[in-house]
């Protein structure tokens, strides 16, 4: 599906399950199942695609130029998330044409197309061809070779033993898996080349199965194929692989190993790594030697839930067998009904006849006869059997020794030759056997035990020791460390005997009971236990083997997080345990829990899906512990508050699923209190004074009897609750009508009061009730401060005294109060003389009750009049509101004049004079009479030409002539002031020239002299005249304004405090009492503009937050005096 390219999904699972129970051979009949590996590209595999036990099919080029050897692009690639080897196995997929369909309405998307075919491409394609080949090597297997029911994984073994690396030497890989599929190389491989195959063989935990192969050429390819289809995995587990089994072939050399999967540039290479992923492996030897090659089959651990594990070998090489019958014996497993027969006792000869072959054998005679050096044999008879492929029969006979010492069992099979078999040199077997003469002689009825429980900490055996000989004799038995089959490691258990040292009669036989003390439990696999019993007489022993099997056990530990959950009844509940696994190896387990009735409950992420009640914990390491989440869901109907319930988690095995655990889980429902509140009254537009009876119905929809509250404390300003709210009693499902009035204090204001009715336990629920009042528009605007620049500050326009026109200008505040029911925006302006500027600071919009300030900055022309009393009006219009206030300031006198030059003077020669004119205009606002003061930086000779003083009135001007006489060369600055009494500059202008010497300088004395006398004489003649010279007609001059600015040197007061004169505040009602602010203080908070009494004022006012915000009442202002 969508977004789980590469995922173990549930589908996933689902086709393990069914296939690793199909291929049970001993009760079903196979299943081989193949899959599309998806045409995502690098995207990854679609599942089920990503099952273990399927086969993955990818898709290679039909035809063209580098068919067969390329994979399509589009073909999905692997690895599967768990990192397993995926696709499996590549088929023509490219450009295929297939019969087209008479009825095939949608055939868009094909390459090619005539009325009887048509051609696609894609992995669709790919897997058909594929299913193809499994059909034709199942029909071989069965109908050729003779072998019923093929495991599917025999199937997918011999796909694989046949396929061919494409392109370069890389496999296994992502794009291809183990190459594209050849079935000639699978079936008919050549001539001296032959397949053997067995999936009739079953491991346990810790065990193993050896097969050997005599390779007759060197140079040629050995390849070997294990497959096993395993059991299911876990969507919610990193490694799917449950039944870890591992292939290992074993060179001639008896050192060289070459271990399944571990492949470098495409063929196996010594050494390496086991795997422990995937659940198919693979050893390919290039170029083997011959002689005899070892294959090892061993079960590392298993996980799975069955003890049995079904497996599928598949082998390929010169002088393998081919897919022909071929009856051995098994040597190993030769028995005897006495461990060491004795001379004249019966024994049974029991002798395992397997079927290593690929096909069957049919009437199969097994001849057997007892060989001496020097005699004689003795012929034992014989037996016809019949023997499937990799199926073993036991052929028995019986016989009594008539003398001791040693002989050999002769087991011949086909001994006339009559049936054709892969190997016709393994037919004879040589089986050396020790008659024994009397002595001390362990017998046991069972002489394996299996250890069954993972709490079982010892096991015991019942023993016979017995005397053989006729005569009387003293006997010993002893026991040596437990040897593990499968790596020789010795265990250093305790061991006992209820007793060691026994005197025997003749003949005479006592039991004895064994006991090994062993953990609980051991670690899997098969112990055995070397007993010996001692004829001390006659110094003679008789050994005896004892087997301890210990397979995968399983066993769990549990343990919940809380003695009782606590189970909400409307919400979903979370809740967990832990889950350890106490067995001996790896393995999963299968959970369930059953939910009380009417709930359902299930696993967080152990499940197919999100809440499922069944799931599987994956592979757990011994003392792995998981925390198992779980969500209990309620029932629709509603559960009383303390009723007891009980989940049950069941926790099943999934190595023995007779083997489980029951975890009870006690819960009990949890108090949960919910209220239903309906307002039965509709509430129309009110009066500010209104009486309204309002109406609520009020359900008790929780689990419980609840007693319930009302709190009316959340309502609108003016308004007050006119009876008692009493507290009732709810029962589960009960209603009851409350009625609650409201009265309005003629301040009453709109808003939303909720009345909350609230349990003991602090639930609360409100059924809100929109009161609306009627609009009320009112304000007013009362003036509060003026600031001059200099400071001065006051209540009063006209205390301040008078008010300096220009720069800076003023500031005026006014206090802008809301006095109605309903806030409003108003737009602020004020009413000044033409040419006046000003800026100012809106409260914006006010909120019934709440005062503000309006802050305006007023700048007046500098030629106002000084002494005149302007008048300034503050206007507010809101709606059909219009609110105005008027004050009057006093203009001061403001002396100023501004002086221009209208000569412009380059260069001036020493001792020669030069004119410059002046124009000086009063930009004051009062008459001046000042005197005007020319000085030069150089103390060059000036004169003043006109009247050194001025007298103009306000906006008029005068221009003056000046004469300079430079004495000195350079530059010097020529200062121009027109001062005040005390010398005051009221004005003053600078103008830099610059002097030089004459072109014709004078020689001193003579005439030159008589000259310069004569003009000092002149210019102090000049300097006592006065006059005065108005000139009109000038040109336009060069204005530099020489009035100083100055900023403010205070600042507005603070919002209004006792100090400023009372003002007015409208009336309104208390937010603590709800009853009318009458007294003139009154506290006002900052954030919401909620009014109430002073302290003391009602017996509310010592409240801590405002009712209507929130705010603290550290942040509250008083009020009742104006600024």
């Amino acid at each position: 599906s969508q977004g789980d390219h590469g995922r173990y999904t549930t589908s996933a699972a689902d086709v393990d399950s069914r296939t690793s129970q199909y291929d049970q051979f001993w009760s079903y009949d196979g299943f081989t199942v193949l899959y599309s590996a998806g045409n995502d590209g690098s995207t990854g595999l679609t599942p089920p695609a990503t099952a273990k036990n399927s086969i993955a099919v990818a898709n290679h080029h039909n035809r063209g130029g580098s068919a067969p050897d390329t994979i399509a692009q589009s073909s999905s690639k692997g690895p599967t998330d768990d990192d397993r080897i995926k696709p499996d196995l590549a088929a023509p997929g490219t450009w295929v044409r297939s019969c087209l369909s008479q009825d095939a309405q949608d055939t868009g998307g094909n390459s090619w197309k005539s009325t009887w075919y048509i051609e696609y491409s894609g992995t669709s394609m790919a897997s058909p061809n594929a299913a193809g080949a499994a059909a034709l090597v199942y029909e071989y297997l069965t109908e050729v070779a003779g072998r019923p029911s093929p495991q599917g994984a025999l199937i997918k073994a011999l796909l694989v033993l046949g396929a061919e690396d494409m392109g370069a030497r890389d496999i296994p890989n992502n794009s291809e898996g183990w190459g594209r599929i050849n079935l000639a190389n699978s079936l008919i491989p050549g001539s001296d080349t032959g397949v053997f195959v067995d999936d009739r063989t079953t491991l346990r935990s810790g065990g193993s199965a050896t097969y050997e192969f005599n390779l007759t050429r060197s140079g040629s390819p050995l390849k070997v194929v294990l497959a096993w289809s395993d059991y299911q995995g876990s969507s919610s587990s990193s490694n799917q692989l449950r039944n870890d089994l591992n292939l290992e072939v074993t060179a001639p050399d008896g050192t060289t190993t070459y271990l399944g999967n571990a492949f470098q540039s495409g063929r196996s290479a010594p050494g390496g790594s086991a795997d422990n992923k995937n659940n198919l492996e693979v050893v390919l030897v290039d170029s083997a030697v011959s002689g005899v090659w070892q294959v090892r089959i061993s079960d590392v651990y298993h996980g799975g839930g069955r003890a049995d594990q079904p497996f599928a070998l598949a082998v390929r090489g010169v002088n393998v067998n081919d897919l022909r019958s071929d009856p051995i014996v098994i040597l190993s497993d030769v028995s005897y009904s006495s461990e060491v027969p004795q001379v004249g006792e019966q024994i049974e000869i029991n002798v395992p006849i397997m079927n290593q072959g690929s096909g069957t054998a049919i009437d199969l005679v097994v001849d057997a006869g007892i060989q001496r050096v020097g005699t004689v044999g003795t012929d034992l008879g014989r037996q016809t059997i019949g023997l499937g492929p990799g199926q073993t029969r036991i052929v028995s006979w019986m016989w009594t020794p008539q003398s001791e010492g040693e002989v050999t069992l002769q087991i011949i099979i086909d001994p006339d030759g009559a049936i054709e078999e892969a190997d016709e040199d393994n037919n004879i077997a040589n089986i050396p056997l020790v008659i024994s003469a009397p002595g001390i002689r362990i017998d046991t009825n069972v002489l394996a035990q299996s250890v069954i429980s993972a709490n079982q900490a010892s096991t015991t055996w019942d023993l016979r020791l017995k005397n053989t000989a006729l005569l009387p004799t003293n006997a010993t038995i002893e026991s040596g460390d437990p040897v593990r089959d499968h790596d020789s490691q010795s265990f250093n258990w305790f061991r006992s005997f209820n007793r060691t040292a026994i005197p025997l009669e003749g003949s005479e036989s006592t039991d004895v009971s064994f006991t090994l003390v062993h953990p609980s439990p051991p670690e899997p696999g098969t112990y055995r236990i070397p007993l010996t019993g001692v004829d001390e007489d006659n110094s003679l022993t008789f050994p005896l083997d004892l087997q301890l099997i210990v397979p995968v056990l399983p066993d769990v530990q549990t343990q919940t997080t809380s003695s009782q959950i606590s189970l909400h009844p409307v919400d979903n509940t979370s809740f967990e345990f832990i889950l350890t696994n106490r067995g001996n190896g790896p393995q999963g387990y299968d959970l369930r829990i059953d939910a009380p009735q009417s709930w359902h409950m299930g696993f967080d992420d152990l499940g197919s899906t999100i809440g499922a009640s069944g799931g599987s914990s994956g592979t757990m390491g011994i003392g792995e512990s998981l925390t198992v989440r779980m969500t209990a869901v309620p029932p629709y109907s509603m559960i009383s508050a303390g009723t007891a319930l009980q989940a049950t988690v069941t926790v099943t095995s999934q190595v023995d699923p007779s083997e489980s655990w029951t975890l009870d889980l006690p819960m009990v429902v949890a108090p949960f209190d919910r209220l239903d509140a309906r307002l039965d009254t509709q509430v129309g537009v009110l009066a500010k004074d209104a009486s309204i009876p309002l109406q609520y119905t009020i359900t008790n929809t929780g689990n419980r009897e609840v007693t319930i509250t009302p709190d009316a404390e959340d309502r609108p300003s003016g308004w007050s609750i006119s009876n008692n709210l009493q507290s009732f009693t709810l029962g589960i499902g009960e209603e009851e009508i409350y009625g609650v009035g409201l009265i309005g204090n003629g301040y009453a204001t709109s808003g939303s009061f909720n009345l909350l009715f609230r349990t003991d336990d602090g639930y609360e629920i409100s059924a809100p009730a929109r009161l609306n009042v009627e609009d009320d528009i009112s304000g007013s605007i009362v003036f509060s401060s003026i600031l001059l620049a200099d400071g001065t500050l006051g209540s009063d326009t006209m205390d301040v005294g008078s008010v300096s026109s220009g720069q800076p200008g003023f500031l005026l505040e006014w206090l802008v109060t809301n006095d109605g029911s309903t806030s409003w925006t108003g737009t602020y302006s004020l009413d000044v003389p033409s040419e006046w500027s000003y800026s100012c600071i809106d409260p914006g919009t006010l909120a019934a009750g709440v005062s503000d300030y309006l802050t305006c900055s007023v700048v007046m022309p500098d030629n106002v009049e000084a002494g005149s009393i302007p008048a300034i009006g503050a206007m507010v219009s809101a709606d059909d509101m219009d609110l105005l206030d008027i004050v009057s300031i006093r203009v001061a006198s403001v002396e100023s004049v501004t002086i221009t030059t209208l000569t412009q003077i380059e260069t001036m020669e020493i001792g020669s004079t030069t004119s410059l004119e002046f124009e000086i205009t009063n930009d004051g606002n009062v008459a001046i009479q000042h005197r005007i003061v020319v000085t030069s930086d150089d103390d060059w000779s000036i004169v003043i030409l006109d009247d050194p003083s001025i007298n103009l009135n306000p906006g008029s001007s005068q221009r003056i002539d000046i004469e300079i006489t430079p004495t000195s060369r350079g530059s010097s600055a020529i200062r121009v002031q027109v001062l005040g009494p005390e010398d005051v500059t009221i004005g003053s202008i600078e103008v830099d020239v610059y002097s030089e010497r004459s072109s014709v300088e004078p020689a001193e004395g003579g005439s030159g002299a008589i000259i310069l006398g004569i003009g000092i004489v002149l210019i102090g003649i000049l300097a006592g005249a006065v006059m005065v010279l108005l000139r009109k007609d000038k040109s336009t001059p060069q204005t530099i304004p020489v009035k100083a600015r100055v900023g403010f040197s205070g600042t507005l007061p603070p919002p209004p405090t006792t100090s400023k004169p009372t003002v007015t505040l409208p009336k309104v009602s208390c937010w603590a009492c709800s009853q009318p602010i009458e007294a003139e203080k009154r506290r006002a908070c900052r954030d919401c503009g909620a009014r109430y009494h002073a302290l003391g004022g009602c017996e509310h006012a010592g409240i801590t937050v405002c009712r209507r915000c929130g705010a603290d009442v550290a942040s509250f202002m008083e009020e009742g005096h104006a600024h």
